[in-house]
């Protein structure tokens, strides 16, 4: 399973298209980005590249998400000596709910905000893929 996210850099936001084996799902709302080798903790989205994807549970939701990694057993990403940990697929409305997350929406207004959550279909699609011994995997990319 591949979830494409195709970004558009803004001024105090990054907003993605979000598709799912190439059928567009709904958007992505992330921290602004910032220049290879920065990181502002819980105000930078992820560096683009491709993740691996499970889904397990999380001590501050209380239930079972995606989580994004690149690096095992630790399940963090390493990017230009940055190391970004636990990073969730949720829900969430405005950059001020990500804490460096992505937000998983149906609607945007493509600028700052994101609503109608799908990270419970999400979640269980990724579980389904995984279950049927599936890899998956989030690809960011900028838009072009």
């Amino acid at each position: 399973m591949i979830l494409l996210c195709l970004r558009k850099y803004l001024q105090d936001a990054t907003i993605s298209r979000l598709l799912v084996n190439g059928e567009h799902v709904g958007h992505v709302l992330e921290d602004v980005g910032r220049p290879a080798g920065v990181k502002i903790k819980h105000d930078t989205c992820i560096p683009e590249g491709v993740y691996r994807v499970v889904v397990n549970y999380s001590p501050k939701f209380k239930r079972k998400m995606p989580l994004l990694f690149n690096v095992t057993p630790d399940h963090s990403v390493n990017r230009n000596g940055v190391r970004f940990t636990g990073i969730r697929i949720h829900g969430g409305n405005t950059v001020e709910h990500t804490s460096g997350c992505p937000l998983v929406a149906r609607h945007t207004d493509g600028q700052k905000s994101v609503w109608d959550n799908i990270e419970p279909e999400l979640t269980a699609q990724i579980s389904a893929a995984l279950d049927a011994g599936e890899e998956v995997l989030w690809v960011v990319t900028e838009d072009i």
